[in-house]
């Protein structure tokens, strides 16, 4: 009998220990044989989420109380699939993103599999704050696809207009029966977002379901891109009929206001940026971003941790932690920040 069939017949496989490497790993990695019992583990996740990682060597899976989407991920690969699989999944009260893929292939058989996961705990937990402030928000916020469809479209947009989200979902402007002139203005716009990338803003006017006019201001910026491809769209739309109504004088006044500040801010020869109270990147001018490297665009969006010098991210979190609790309104500062090339300014 060949070396490598008594090694499969063993559950065992020719293979070394995982890379040392492996145990620097933020996440967590183990391998399983074809019975799906735990051969190896490394990775700094195990420690990080209260897990006993060496009680994991020499037991199964299904001892180990795993969810059932990646018991189903591990018997796909075991049972033959010579691709790798992704599944997210919770685990002693954490929750990774997992890559399993086999191996060791002995006699045309997976005798072993390995699995990478990423702690995206964090991640989640942010993402789930967003979607509630989308969600409950005042605003309404619409995805649309390549097409210019409504793939997505937050419950504000009901309370405004009077028509429930299905009535939007998989449909584009046009389709919706929306006056021509809007939508040329809409496609006029949203394309161009789409061909450059660039964010926009404009104002239109809309009767809701009963006939009433109202007024909004649309913001769209690029959301999903994969290969160089903006694949969709967000629109954050606000139903400003309210302040139109109420002082179209001081509403004309507050947008030249906003459009003076605009200029100021991107014309602006020295660099600056706006950022909440938690650290987001809200909007850099151009000046900003040349310092830096980078385009305006690829920093909004980031927290300032990731372009502040390490050693200067505690006394920058301590000045916001003070602005926070209103211990201050402005303060005169010098820091380092990382350029896009890793250069110190």
């Amino acid at each position: 009998m060949p070396f490598e069939t008594e090694l499969f017949e063993r559950g065992e496989s020719p293979l070394p220990a995982l890379p040392p490497y492996l145990d620097r790993l933020p996440g967590v990695a183990w391998t399983v044989d074809r019975h799906m019992v735990v051969r190896e583990v490394a990775g700094q996740g195990f420690g990080a989420g209260g897990i006993d990682a060496a009680a994991w060597i020499g037991r199964t899976l299904d001892e180990l109380a795993f969810p059932a989407s990646l018991l189903v991920a591990h018997r796909e690969i075991l049972g033959g699939s010579d691709a790798s699989t992704s599944v997210r999944a919770t685990y002693g009260g954490r929750t990774f993103d997992f890559t399993i893929e086999p191996i060791c292939v002995v006699a045309g058989v997976v005798a072993r599999a390995i699995a990478l996961g990423v702690d995206v705990t964090e991640q989640c937990r942010l993402e789930g704050q967003v979607e509630q402030l989308v969600e409950h928000g005042p605003d309404i916020v619409i995805r649309f696809d390549r097409e210019l469809r409504h793939v997505y479209v937050s419950p504000a947009i009901t309370e405004s207009t009077g028509f429930p989200r299905e009535h939007y979902l998989g449909r584009t402007n046009r389709e919706l029966g929306a006056p021509d002139e809007l939508c040329t203005m809409w496609e006029r716009e949203l394309g161009a977002v789409f061909a450059t990338g660039q964010p926009c803003q404009f104002e239109f006017a809309l009767p809701d379901a009963d006939g009433r006019t109202h007024w909004y201001e649309a913001h769209v910026t690029p959301d999903t891109v994969r290969d160089g491809v903006i694949e969709s769209i967000l629109s954050y739309t606000r139903d400003r009929t309210d302040a139109h109504r109420a002082d179209k004088s001081a509403w004309a006044a507050l947008q030249a206001s906003e459009k003076r500040f605009r200029s100021a801010f991107d014309d602006a020869a020295v660099g600056m940026m706006l950022v909440d109270l938690g650290g987001m990147l809200l909007s850099v001018n151009q000046a900003f971003a040349d310092m830096l490297g980078y385009r305006p665009e690829e920093l909004v969006g980031r927290r300032f941790h990731e372009i502040t010098h390490p050693e200067d991210v505690a006394r920058t979190d301590d000045d916001l932690s003070t602005m926070r609790r209103g211990g201050t309104e402005q303060k005169l500062i010098e820091k380092r920040y990382l350029s896009k090339d890793g250069g110190v300014v």
